[in-house]
């Protein structure tokens, strides 16, 4: 275990006088020392691996992300930190720096938060880090593959159909444009299939080499995106009609011109 001194703001009641029945309200501040539980490099297996794009980094702009397993949950690298302990993102977390990100946020507590609710929070935030060997971790969703598109099609804007690694589903876009970490064949094949309705034949070769998922531990791939029937945004979706079926950029763009004015 690793002890973490957090300083919070509260605010504390009391009676300006003893005839007082009605309470006030004043800032108080405080501090609570809240504990990162601390695990083994074999309670702590690598689960599963994808690529990141980060600018500089390799030559590629790729690197390997690993997630970890612990207690139910894939956990990642922390670099939330780096910014306040001034250092590279790439560099390993300071725990001085985490009392800043342990603090009650806004949305956490009321306009007036006691003292106990505070507390209670920094605890509640505490659970979501892990310390194992000197590295901060935190939970991390599971990486699927997944569909984005941008622009008018006809390669508009460059690279307009793109495939990637996301950690996340956004609700705006159909569950069936998401392939769990098995599925990077049926994942590029319908990248590929949406590329080729909308015109970008530029970003064929991109959705062919996306980055990949490499998965260590077959048990924690438990996402099925494409059982989720989840639609998305219906005016999202009119626009990515207006574009397939469109045979130019003009005309998409009056057609999506002409929908967004109605």
């Amino acid at each position: 275990m690793a002890n973490v001194s957090v300083s919070f703001k509260y605010q504390e009641s009391y009676l300006p006088t003893p005839r007082c029945r009605k309470l006030r309200y004043r800032e108080a501040e405080e501090t609570h020392m809240a504990v990162i539980k601390e695990v083994t490099r074999d309670e702590f297996p690598i689960a599963l691996r994808f690529e990141e794009f980060v600018m500089q980094k390799t030559p590629s702009g790729r690197c390997w992300i690993d997630l970890h397993w612990y207690d139910g949950r894939l956990w990642k690298l922390s670099r939330y930190c780096n910014i306040h302990a001034n250092k590279d993102w790439d560099e390993l977390t300071p725990l001085d720096a985490l009392g800043w990100y342990l603090r009650p946020s806004s949305w956490q507590v009321t306009v007036t938060p006691s003292k106990e609710k505070c507390i209670e929070c920094i605890d509640n935030n505490a659970r979501n880090w892990l310390l194992c060997e000197g590295n901060l971790y935190v939970p991390c969703g599971e990486p699927m593959y997944g569909i984005c598109t941008f622009g008018l099609g006809h390669n508009h804007a460059g690279i307009g159909t793109s495939l990637g690694v996301e950690c996340h589903y956004n609700g705006n876009l159909p569950s069936s444009w998401y392939f769990n970490a098995f599925q990077r064949k049926e994942a590029i094949a319908k990248a590929k299939e949406i590329a080729y309705k909308r015109g970008d034949t530029d970003s064929i070769s991109f959705i062919e080499n996306a980055e990949r998922i490499e998965v260590l531990m077959p048990e924690c791939v438990q996402a099925d995106p494409q059982s989720w029937n989840q639609s998305g945004n219906s005016f999202l979706a009119k626009l990515e009609g207006i574009t397939e079926s469109a045979g130019d950029i003009m005309t998409a763009g009056l057609a999506a011109i002409m929908t967004c004015s109605h």
